[in-house]
C-alpha cells in the first residue's frame, strides 16, 4: 500500500510470505559420501518460511506524463521458521534416526529497491521493480534427538544456529489507484 505525500515522496507497507523446500540431494550429500551403497540414507524435512512487514519511504520521479520511477528504503520486521529434519540410516539390521526440531526467529530487516510504474488508465498501472532485502536471524534452543532401532539413544541435545538472509524481489504486476 502506498500512500503519496507529495508529488515526489511516498510511504509504503507491504507483507510477504515465502516458503522455500531444502534440497534433499544436498542434505544427503555427506551421508552419501561416508557410507558405502549398501546402507539407504533418505531425509524429510519441512520447508524455510518467512513472513515479512516493512514499512519504506520513496522517490517518485516522472520520466514522462504517464510513467514514473520510484525508489524506496525501508525497515522492517521478519519472521523465520527454520525447518524440522529428519534421517534415517539403515542397514538392513540397524535403523538410526536422528531428528531436529524446527525453531522460529524475528529480526529487523531493511530493504532497498527501484521500479518502474506506468499510468494504463486513471486507476490501473503497470509496474516492474526490483527490491533487495537484507537480515539476520539466531535460532535458539534447537531440540536434536536420535535412536537406534527405535530406542532413544542419549538425551535431547540443543543447539544454536545463525542464517544470514539476503533476498533479490522481482516484482511484474498492476497496479491499482483507489
Amino acid at each position: 500500500m502506498q500512500y503519496l505525500l507529495t508529488e515526489s515522496f511516498y510511504l509504503l507497507i507491504e507483507g510477504g510470505y515465502s516458503s522455500n523446500a531444502i534440497d534433499q540431494d544436498e542434505l544427503l550429500l555427506p551421508y552419501n559420501n561416508t557410507f558405502p551403497a549398501s546402507v539407504r540414507v533418505s531425509a524429510t524435512s519441512k520447508n524455510w518460511n518467512s513472513k515479512i512487514l516493512n514499512a519504506a519511504i520513496g522517490t517518485r520521479t516522472a520520466i514522462d506524463a504517464k510513467t514514473y520511477f520510484l525508489t524506496k528504503f525501508g525497515l522492517g520486521l521478519q519472521s523465520m521458521s527454520a525447518p524440522s529434519i529428519t534421517v534415517t540410516i539403515s542397514d538392513g539390521t540397524t535403523t538410526v534416526i536422528g531428528s531436529q526440531s524446527s525453531a522460529t526467529s524475528n529480526s529487523l530487516n531493511f530493504i532497498v529497491g527501484a521500479s518502474i510504474l506506468a499510468e494504463i488508465n486513471q486507476t490501473t498501472y503497470f509496474n516492474i521493480g526490483l527490491d533487495y532485502l537484507r537480515t539476520a536471524h539466531e535460532f535458539e534452543g534447537i531440540a536434536v534427538n536420535t535412536s537406534v532401532n527405535g530406542v532413544r539413544s542419549g538425551p535431547t541435545e540443543f543447539f544454536e544456529s545463525s542464517q544470514n538472509v539476503e533476498t533479490i524481489g522481482i516484482t511484474i504486476g498492476f497496479s491499482l489507484k483507489i
